[in-house]
């Protein structure tokens, strides 16, 4: 607590709210007070540890609850903060000019697409399955598989509407998505213009710019894909989680590339990444098999599933047959 108020002296100060650093410093003395009230030292250095009474244990409950909603007010306050310097700092540097430079596409008329195929209730299976809520708790890589025309996409749309309203109910938490890998390949490589679009979107959503990304902005060089994966790995760490959602990664061109891309950031631990794909072998085997935690969900067209029905149908018919008596 002492290293992080001395490191954010000039920390957003919010009208009629506690000052932070100096409530930082009282909570510090408070902390101080408790640890002199049970340890007494004794001649020659020695320390003797005294039974905690009950009214020491309270004090140390408050205290450490006290710290907990310190260190939350202050999380909020620093994004505040963070946010106001980065608008500075667009002001400074223009940024219009910054986001021509980086050229970061965007996906959501892709999104928007997709979600005017929805239908009510379309999707709503998935949002109350397990693997789905698993996946929103913990660092893990949810894949979706399925042929073309299973829905994939449609099914990505409601994913990706339903974390952002959840992210804007939460503190330090963040979605970004790249919808149709075929857009990405109409102006470029496409693992460049993915993350990108990630950048742009964490921006927007309150993350610090990355000094290696203004380094080559200012001096009008084209960031190289080390340049733009460095910078969006330091991005997410201004969150607690990040929701990264790729659909139709098949349609990539560049799918060696992105796969191990994939294999490195999902074992940030502040990453849940989730992917749709239609079910190719080479993809799944280096989805599943660079270790973490995955999961693989597969989905079926809808002539797939009518036939299935009919088929058990049929069969249920089939086995309710009499069958002729032997003679």
């Amino acid at each position: 607590m002492t290293a992080t108020a001395n490191a954010c002296p000039d920390i957003e100060q919010l009208p009629g709210t506690v000052d932070i650093v100096k409530t930082f410093g009282y909570t510090i003395l408070e902390v101080a007070m408790i640890i002199m009230e049970y340890v007494k030292q004794k001649p020659h250095g020695r320390v003797v540890k005294t039974p905690l009474s009950p009214l020491i244990v309270e004090n140390i409950d408050n205290c450490v609850q006290k710290c907990k909603e310190l260190m939350e007010k202050f999380k909020l306050r620093l994004g505040i903060t963070l946010h106001k310097n980065v608008k500075k700092l667009f002001e400074d540097i223009g940024e219009e000019k910054f986001y021509d430079w980086l050229k970061a596409p965007d996906p959501s008329s892709s999104l928007t697409e997709a979600d005017n195929k929805h239908t009510s209730g379309t999707g709503t299976w998935f949002l109350e399955d397990p693997r789905y809520s698993s996946w929103k708790d913990n660092n893990m890589l949810l894949c979706i598989l399925g042929k073309a025309g299973c829905g994939k996409s449609v099914l990505c749309s409601s994913i990706i509407y339903h974390m952002q309203d959840i992210c804007k109910l939460k503190n330090s938490c963040a979605v970004v998505y790249f919808f149709d890998g075929r857009h990405g390949d109409q102006q470029g490589k496409f693992q460049d213009k993915m993350i990108c679009a990630f950048i742009k979107q964490l921006l927007d959503q309150q993350a610090l710019m990355p000094g290696i990304l203004l380094d080559d902005f200012k001096r009008g060089y084209k960031a190289p894909v080390k340049t733009l994966e460095a910078a969006f790995e330091h991005m997410v760490t201004c969150f607690n989680h990040v929701y990264i959602v790729i659909d139709a990664l098949d349609e990539c061109q560049e799918q060696i590339k992105l796969l191990n891309w994939i294999s490195k950031v999902k074992d940030n631990t502040k990453v849940h990444l989730l992917v749709t794909s239609r079910d190719y072998q080479h993809i799944t085997i280096q989805l599943e098999g660079n270790g973490g935690p995955t999961e693989s969900i597969k989905l079926h067209t809808l002539i797939e599933m009518i036939l299935g029905c009919i088929w058990i149908m049929k069969y249920k018919e089939w086995i309710g047959m009499e069958r002729p008596k032997s003679k």
